[in-house]
């Protein structure tokens, strides 16, 4: 078989692949053209020509993503005199700052619509910390918006002007209520400042510390800081680990379907939050009803869900970022694992049934860390240039720092989330506390203090947009390849 027939293959055993691929570079195509993100449409069309009917459908369904993508594209002009006008506003999220020593609350949502020339722009409004809050998630605003260096601001007039739109309720005031609530809680059983800091923004998503922000921008590290499918799957680990004694396979589902839309609804909707949300959502729900799904599957379906309802993240860095990720650890693994496997033989556990007990232990720990240097391996071939694209550089002390870190973090959120059903049993609740205090100060000090050796930065000053989409192109039907021959 050649590369184009184990691609096919690979379409055939995941049929919603194709249509997610389909539907991305339809709308990413609808909302800002590019000739870079013709190279996957050509050599996606070029793959599965021999099957009309694919290809018929490939073209249907781009065709209708790109008239989508079309409808909910940003179109705003630039100019050169500031425009005064009402501007229809949708609150998205609000969260408190500070500026110049005064407490704001900031407003961050989409100017919906200002006259004629302004539809869907992505707009920041600061609001004054000691007004009455927005009760509602839509306002028609007037005020004045201008372009000044590559950027539009918006300058609204008095909140006393602005005239509530319809009658939702805003669900951003009440996030933003219920994570000072919970950040207090935090604050109270965790006295030491900067663990207390490190854990609202680990689980709430809230921005950290001066003092952690850097050590974890310094080390390549912020993922770990962005909700996404590394604190869901904690999350329901801990609820797993705490229902299994008492509950049948399908009430464990039902709870934890609910637990996992609440803390959708905390954390607020970031592109990684509900790319995390909708591929958990989707497997609780076939467990549910006894009909598992193949993960490469579920990857596709909450593709497709969240361009569908959220078409403009599509350029955001934490959706393009959080959906390469998934891609190489689920289709990246089985060829890591083959180059590791004459150095690093993996180990199955009937295997390790057989050897003394100090040598089964041994095996377990050597098969944990393998497994960590293939996942970090899988991620880092793909998202490297993507990285050095994006930002213009990386932290290479990173690529040592991920092979630990992220386990170290799984300890201490872990610890977190076990305590919070025995906050009503004090005495057992302050040991754990005190323990995960004690071992999260020491995690974030080996961070903090890190050795300057390891803040090195690999720099790249610039990357045409074609060489980074053909990296892409090319990589992932490599992955592809390889992820069919493990399974053919």
């Amino acid at each position: 078989m050649n590369g184009r027939s184990y691609i096919l293959s690979f379409f055939r055993y995941h049929p919603l692949f194709l249509p997610s691929l389909a539907s991305l570079m339809g709308i990413s195509l609808g909302q800002r053209f590019s000739c870079a993100l013709l190279i996957p449409l050509v050599t996606l069309s070029w793959i599965i020509l021999p099957i009309r009917r694919q290809l018929l459908i490939l073209c249907g369904i781009f065709f209708i993503s790109y008239g989508y993508g079309f409808y909910h594209k940003t179109r705003t002009p630039p100019f050169k005199e500031p425009i005064d006008n009402q501007a229809l506003y949708c609150i998205q999220q609000m969260y408190p700052s500070y500026s110049h020593g005064k407490k704001k609350i900031t407003l961050k949502g989409t100017i919906l619509r200002m006259g004629k020339q302004v539809q869907n722009l992505p707009c920041t409004i600061s609001y004054p910390a000691h007004l009455p809050l927005p009760l509602y998630t839509q306002y028609l605003i007037p005020g004045t918006l201008s372009y000044h260096n590559n950027r539009y601001i918006f300058s609204p007039s008095s909140p006393d002007l602005w005239q509530q739109q319809g009658w939702q309720f805003s669900i951003p005031l009440y996030r933003m209520y219920a994570k000072q609530w919970i950040h207090k809680i935090i604050h109270r059983y965790y006295p030491d400042p900067v663990v207390a800091s490190f854990f609202a923004a680990l689980i709430l998503g809230l921005a950290p510390s001066p003092l952690l922000q850097h050590a974890f921008q310094k080390l390549g590290l912020q993922h770990i800081l962005a909700i996404s499918g590394f604190h869901f799957a904690l999350l329901a680990l801990c609820l797993t680990f705490c229902l299994r004694p008492i509950s049948s396979a399908k009430t464990r589902a039902l709870i934890l379907i609910i637990s996992m839309s609440i803390y959708c609804l905390l954390v607020g909707p970031a592109p990684s939050v509900i790319r995390a949300y909708l591929m958990i959502l989707l497997y609780l729900i076939a467990t549910f009803f006894h009909h598992p799904l193949r993960p490469i599957n579920l990857f596709s379906a909450s593709l497709i869900i969240e361009l569908f309802f959220f078409p403009r993240s599509v350029f955001h860095v934490g959706f393009q970022l959080s959906f390469l990720a998934t891609f190489a650890i689920l289709c990246g693994l089985p060829f890591i694992n083959r180059v590791l496997h004459p150095y690093l033989p993996l180990r199955h556990s009937s295997q390790l049934l057989l050897m003394h007990p100090i040598e089964r232990a041994a095996g377990r720990i050597c098969g944990f860390f393998r497994s960590l240097l293939t996942v970090n391996l899988a991620v880092n071939m793909l998202l490297i240039p993507v990285c050095l694209f994006l930002f213009s550089s990386f932290p290479w002390g990173g690529v040592i720092y991920n092979f630990f870190i992220p386990s170290a973090v799984s300890l201490c959120c872990f610890m977190f989330f076990l305590s919070l059903p025995l906050l009503f049993v004090p005495s057992i609740f302050s040991l754990i506390s005190n323990i995960n205090t004690l071992y999260t100060g020491k995690m974030l000090q080996l961070l903090t203090e890190s050795p300057p050796i390891f803040s090195g930065q690999w720099c790249l000053t610039s990357l045409h947009p074609i060489i980074i989409v053909g990296y892409i192109t090319v990589a992932s039907g490599f992955y592809i390849i390889q992820y069919q021959k493990e399974k053919s």
